[in-house]
């Protein structure tokens, strides 16, 4: 499979843990995330709840028009189904399904926004900052990890620093639910959290396991039997072509 079908898959995979009734907030820059909520929407959960762009989506025939749009596109104002204060927003946004992001993830299943450290404790690279997913990944009883890029620079053994803590012992410590961090998601693979650091447990079609060892910067344990992905349905190849489209299409319009 070529990195464009990986990639495809993996925005699937995500999208197949969403379920009907739902809620799913949609972070800032979280194109991927936006494809698998709309897709999930239009074809298995169609009372899934998007929120994104600073609006509760209610209206799942608006999908084509929303996907790819910020909360200051004139279109999303004007169709807006519900807006909330975006000062409280990650206060206020209580119990969705969310998928965190990070510069880095690491090997018990934390993931860093802040930025990298050098060898003096300073910024090598400064990220876009924790934002609200502390919050988020804090209050959400159920989210996940999406790593878009699987690479070692990106899956490494230690992160700089936390911005979401996913490891269910450290979770556990400070009264947090421990398992709520339910997977660590990339285009090669699945990982799932344990006491004992993430195991690998899914594997995209094609992708051996030595190849994501290769490419993961800690030691690939597995737990279990390791399952492979389902290819994409006609259904969600057909429907992601066309959210796609409808997403660069309202990008364009944007400019």
């Amino acid at each position: 499979m070529d990195a464009a079908g990986l990639n495809d898959l993996f925005i699937v995979t995500l999208a197949r843990e969403l379920h009907d009734g739902e809620r799913v907030f949609v972070g800032a820059n979280q194109a991927d995330v936006a494809l698998a909520a709309y897709l999930a929407r239009q074809l298995w959960a169609p009372r899934l709840k998007v929120w994104a762009a600073a609006t509760a989506q209610l209206d799942r025939g608006l999908d084509p028009l929303m996907v790819g749009r910020s909360g200051n596109d004139n279109l999303v104002v004007q169709l807006r189904g519900a807006s909330f204060p975006q000062a409280r927003a990650f206060e206020d946004v209580r119990g969705p399904v969310v998928f965190a992001g990070g510069l880095q993830v690491d090997a018990r299943g934390n993931a860093n926004l802040a930025g990298i450290r050098d060898a003096s404790g300073g910024w090598k690279l400064r990220g876009p900052g924790s934002a609200g997913l502390a919050s988020l990944t804090t209050l959400s009883p159920r989210f996940y990890i999406q790593v878009p890029s699987h690479d070692p620079r990106t899956l490494l053994e230690r992160c700089s620093a936390i911005s979401v803590l996913g490891d269910p012992t450290a979770r556990a410590l400070v009264g947090l639910r421990p398992e709520a961090l339910v997977a660590v998601i990339t285009p090669l693979a699945t990982f799932t959290p344990t006491p004992g650091g993430l195991r690998l447990t899914g594997l995209a079609p094609g992708v051996s396991r030595e190849v994501v060892a290769q490419r993961t910067g800690f030691a690939v344990e597995e737990m279990g039997e390791v399952s492979t992905r389902e290819p994409l349905s006609a259904s969600e190849s057909a429907t992601l072509s066309e959210l796609r489209a409808a997403m660069d299409a309202n990008r364009r319009g944007a400019r």
